[in-house]
C-alpha cells in the first residue's frame, strides 16, 4: 500500500511541476505580447509596459514555485506573486480610467453601448 501511495505522490508531483512550467511559459508569453504592444505604441506604452513586466515576473515566480513546491513559501515568493497581482490590478485601473475599456462594445463592435 505504501508503494502505491508513493507512486501516486510522485506522479502528482510531476504533474504539479509540469503544470507550473506550462503556466510560467503562458505568463511569459502574455508578458511578451504586452511588451510587443508597448513597443509598437511607444507614446502610450506605460500601462502595457508595466503589465509586461508584471506578467513576466509572475511567470518567473511559477518557475520558482516548481523548486519550492508551494506558492506561499518562502515568504518572498508570496510577496512577489501578491505584488504582481497588485501591479496588474493597478494597470487595469489605469486602463479603464483612461477610457481603454468600452465594455461589450469592445468585444462586439456592432453593438452600441446605447442599445441602438
Amino acid at each position: 500500500m505504501a508503494a502505491a501511495l508513493d507512486l501516486v505522490y510522485k506522479a502528482a508531483a510531476r504533474a504539479f511541476n509540469a503544470f507550473n512550467i506550462a503556466e510560467g511559459l503562458f505568463w511569459l508569453l502574455v508578458g511578451a505580447l504586452f511588451a510587443l504592444h508597448a513597443f509598437r505604441h511607444r507614446r502610450r506604452s506605460r500601462p502595457p509596459g508595466f503589465a509586461a513586466l508584471f506578467f513576466a515576473l509572475f511567470g518567473i515566480s511559477d518557475f520558482i514555485e516548481t523548486a519550492t513546491g508551494a506558492w506561499w513559501r518562502p515568504w518572498w515568493l508570496l510577496a512577489l506573486k501578491g505584488g504582481c497581482a497588485a501591479g496588474l490590478l493597478c494597470c487595469y485601473i489605469v486602463h479603464v480610467r483612461a477610457g481603454g475599456y468600452r465594455g461589450l462594445a469592445q468585444i462586439y463592435p456592432w453593438k452600441s453601448p446605447r442599445g441602438d
